[in-house]
């Protein structure tokens, strides 16, 4: 009876093992969320050429070089990177990637290092440079800042009113090897991540296309590499990815 009882139950598992093969055949995603993650609106991965970084997005947004050569591009163990030596080398972030009208949401995601602490921001949107306290209608990111003790610094300006990233979540870039960050812009709303840890969300209740009306070019929105006060020193460091989104991602894709 025993050994008859174990057949039947063996037999059943069995069953059971070949009924799930047949409802979830290989291949299938392993998420939904994985299927429904939006495609970026312009990707680098630090492919080159004619002076600009490739947009390999399809959207033809590229970036254009400006003080780099060929030998800033190197290859690491994940592929192309590309260094900043804390010298004037930047890169233009194209007009058209934030679309215009009514356009209030988007998300930028950097992979970068840094292994310096100071006040060089990754990235900017806002294209004019002056001293302080003539610099207005700007988004940036320095990503190990030493106002903060080597945290991230961060901070959203329409005109003459600029909203900083709160110190007290602000959070720390790892010295060594890679990090993400990642900025959510949602009707207002600014939230900063760093290697998908969730700061605290800045309710500016800015307009990012009032932000951009008053601060950017025909041809340019934005600069990877530089800040817009003049005193302060450009990026150093390395980046190997960089992305926008036309959307706001969620906590779980920024994950």
């Amino acid at each position: 009876m025993i050994k008859k009882k174990f057949i039947k139950q063996c037999l059943a598992g069995f069953l059971s093992f070949a009924m799930t093969v047949t409802l979830f055949p290989a291949g299938m995603p392993e998420t939904v969320q994985a299927a429904d993650a939006p495609q970026p609106a312009l990707h680098y991965d630090m492919s080159h050429a004619d002076g600009k970084l490739t947009d390999i997005s399809g959207n033809s947004h590229d970036g254009k070089l400006n003080g780099f050569q060929d030998a800033d591009f190197i290859t690491d163990d994940d592929g192309d990177v590309l260094k900043f030596d804390g010298t004037a080398k930047y890169v233009e972030i194209p007009s058209g990637v934030i679309k215009g009208g009514n356009k209030e949401a988007f998300t930028i995601e950097a992979t970068f290092t840094d292994n310096v602490q100071s006040a060089a921001w990754l990235f900017t949107l806002g294209t004019t440079v002056a001293e302080w306290p003539d610099v207005k209608n700007y988004l940036f990111v320095a990503p190990c800042s030493c106002d903060y003790s080597g945290k991230m610094l961060a901070a959203i300006k329409n005109d003459s009113d600029e909203l900083r990233y709160d110190s007290e979540t602000a959070i720390a870039c790892e010295k060594e090897g890679k990090n993400i960050v990642t900025v959510v812009f949602d009707n207002g709303n600014v939230t900063y991540y760093m290697n998908g840890l969730k700061s605290k969300t800045t309710e500016s209740g800015y307009k990012i296309q009032d932000i951009l009306s008053a601060n950017s070019t025909a041809s340019c929105i934005g600069y990877i590499g530089k800040s817009l006060y003049k005193p302060d020193p450009y990026f150093k460091g390395t980046l190997s990815d960089f992305k926008v989104y036309e959307t706001a991602l969620t906590d779980e894709q920024v994950s």
